[in-house]
C-alpha cells in the first residue's frame, strides 16, 4: 500500500478448539504503525497519511490466550508494507510578474490508461 490509501484490516475470530476455554486478545504491538492504525479489535483501518513518518516495513504481532487455568499463548507475527507517494518535480517559472507551477512525475508512477 501507499502514504494516503485506506486499508481495511479485519481479524478473524478468536478460535481455541478447547470448546471450554474463552480466546482472549492479549496484546497487539503495532511497531510503530499504531500511528496511523485507528480502530478497536478486530476491525481497524490502516490509513497512512505522512510521507515523512507513515512509510516502511511495520512486522506487528498479535498475542491471544485462553482461559484455562494453565494458560496457552499463540503469537501471529505480519508485516505491512507502506511505501511513500512518488517524488514530485516542481518547477517555478516566473512571467509576466505570476508564478506558474507544474508538477512532473517520474513515468514509473503513472498509469497510462
Amino acid at each position: 500500500m501507499t502514504v494516503q490509501d485506506v486499508k481495511p484490516l479485519i481479524f478473524p475470530e478468536l478460535y481455541d478448539p478447547d470448546i471450554e476455554d474463552t480466546p482472549i486478545l492479549e496484546s497487539i504491538d503495532w511497531k510503530g504503525a499504531d500511528l496511523f492504525i485507528v480502530g478497536t479489535f478486530p476491525v481497524y483501518q490502516i490509513m497512512p497519511k505522512s510521507n515523512d513518518t507513515d512509510y516502511g516495513d511495520f512486522n506487528m504481532t498479535i498475542t491471544v490466550r485462553d482461559d484455562n487455568p494453565s494458560i496457552n499463548y499463540a503469537t501471529y507475527k505480519f508485516r505491512v508494507t507502506v511505501y511513500p507517494l512518488p517524488p514530485v518535480d516542481f518547477v517555478f517559472e516566473l512571467e509576466n510578474n505570476r508564478s506558474n507551477a507544474t508538477a512532473s512525475f517520474p513515468s514509473e508512477f503513472l498509469n497510462e490508461t
